[in-house]
Parts: structure tokens; C-alpha cells; sequence
């Protein structure tokens, strides 16, 4: 999924000020990004690639839903490929609706 960043705040440390690490006490980045028209935060860690993320960049990652909080991952050659191949398939939908009658392809648009 492409997105545009809004907003962006990087952490190395939590709340009380302590480093973050994992269990096995190696440190980490969290990132929280906001996208257009959502005022949402999704979090993610940070990486090569992240840290080269600015306010306006459009970047490509896969978001999911843990509870009541959102989280992204950079997306993947193979999410991206295959978000190519949705995007074909809906194309080749659209044009098949033109040609016959409702009744036989619903008219409904898949939300990935």
C-alpha cells in the first residue's frame, strides 16, 4: 500500500528515558507516522530504510491491526508485485463490466 507521510517521530527511548531494546537487550528505533487524512498513528521499527523517510515522502508498506493499535512494515518486492497484479486484475474487471450486463459481475470493488 502506497501512502504519504504527514507526520513522523522517531524514538530510541521510552517514556521514562530509557533505551529501548529487545529481549535480548540489543537497542531499537520505533517510528509512528501519520498519513494523509487519517489522524491515526502507525508504528513500525526503524531501519536503513525508514530513517531515510521525511514528511511528504510517499513510501509502500504493509499495515496491519494489532488490537486498537496500527502497525506498518515496509512493504516487500513480493506485496509490492503483487499489489501490481490486483491493480491489473480490477483494470481487466473494469473492462469487462463495460461489455456485459451488471447481473453477471457484481459490482463491487475488493478492498485489499
Amino acid at each position: 500500500m502506497s501512502l504519504t507521510i504527514t507526520e513522523i517521530k522517531r524514538y530510541d527511548k521510552d517514556k521514562n528515558g530509557s533505551p529501548l531494546v529487545n529481549r535480548n537487550g540489543k537497542p531499537y528505533q520505533r517510528v509512528v507516522i501519520k498519513v494523509g487524512g487519517n489522524e491515526n498513528q502507525i508504528s513500525g521499527f526503524g531501519s536503513e530504510l525508514t530513517d531515510s523517510w521525511n514528511v511528504g515522502d510517499e513510501v509502500d508498506v504493509e499495515i496491519t491491526q494489532s488490537g486498537k493499535y496500527w502497525n506498518f512494515k515496509p512493504a516487500t518486492q513480493k506485496s509490492m508485485e503483487a499489489n501490481l497484479v490486483i491493480a491489473k486484475l480490477d483494470e481487466i474487471l473494469s473492462l469487462l463490466r463495460g461489455k456485459q450486463s451488471q447481473e453477471h459481475i457484481p459490482d463491487e470493488k475488493v478492498d485489499w
